[in-house]
């Protein structure tokens, strides 16, 4: 996928080139923007209705992941200027 910023309420999907049959990976992934501003990955499977006559689109939409900050690193003269 781009660097295109989706406006607010707008997304995107794109069919996935890694699905196979023999895979359970989204017909389509893409992601959208939240009217808040938030970005949402998307994955959707194209299904067949009970009745076998139409098809439609399951989808999942996955909350963003908080980021996780790093440990900072100290130096080594950190470690050798212990207060006793």
């Amino acid at each position: 996928m781009s660097n295109y910023v989706h406006k607010e309420g707008k997304g995107s999907l794109f069919a996935n080139d890694s699905r196979t049959d023999e895979n359970n990976q989204p017909h389509y992934t893409g992601t959208c923007k939240d009217p808040n501003g938030v970005d949402w990955k998307i994955s959707a499977w194209v299904n067949k209705a009970q009745d076998g006559k139409k098809s439609y689109l399951s989808m999942n939409f996955e909350a963003p992941k908080p980021k996780q900050e790093t440990p900072s690193v100290g130096t080594h003269e950190d470690d050798l200027s212990i207060n006793f």
